[in-house]
């Protein structure tokens, strides 16, 4: 079992790279936002196929986010670069709730009821 103990991982992504991903998720979130339009307006078939994408996107983000948890290849360091992802959790929270102070609460059933 020596062999084990000399088995090193190499770091997948830098600071930099962790960064770029953090500003592309929350561009991706707002373009989530900016799409309620889109669904409203395809119907029936257009929002159960947008939301067969956005399960894909969900899957896709937790499984992303699953490899840099710690114990795992490309774990973060703690606390240099998971304080990036907290601050980009930060900042996703204060304009969500910006949003709803702005727009209101969430309804579901809009999607469903053509107003």
């Amino acid at each position: 079992m020596k062999q084990a103990d000399s088995v090193s991982f190499a770091r997948v992504l830098a600071r930099r790279e962790v960064l770029a991903l953090s500003f592309g998720a929350m561009i991706g979130f707002s373009w989530v936002i900016l799409t309620d339009n889109w669904i409203l307006e395809a119907g029936t078939g257009g929002a159960a196929l947008a939301n067969t994408d956005v399960g894909t996107a969900e899957a896709a983000a937790v499984a992303l986010i699953t490899i840099y948890l710690p114990g795992m290849p490309a774990a973060l360091l703690w606390p240099h670069e998971w304080i990036i992802i907290l601050a980009w959790a930060v900042a996703g929270s204060l304009m969500y709730s910006r949003a709803r102070s702005i727009y209101g609460p969430a309804d579901p059933g809009r999607i469903l009821r053509r107003t």
